[in-house]
């Protein structure tokens, strides 16, 4: 088996666009067994606040763009 290579040059065009996409995380995190920061009556996130909070939603986003 040869390990040589050749340079080729040249010219690519490749055509701008744009991917988003947006997921909801939750069940995800349910299934790692993060659970309680979903409940009202379990969560504790005294940590960052006084007030009685509980997580309603997890999204992550991505943009791609090519230009």
């Amino acid at each position: 088996m040869s390990t040589t290579t050749n340079k080729i040059y040249g010219n690519v065009i490749i055509p701008e666009f744009e991917v988003t996409s947006s997921f909801d995380l939750i069940q995800a995190l349910k299934n790692l067994e993060i659970k309680d920061a979903f409940d009202d009556l379990n969560a504790d996130l005294s940590g960052i606040s006084d007030e009685n909070l509980v997580v309603e939603k997890v999204i992550h986003q991505a943009l791609i763009k090519v230009s």
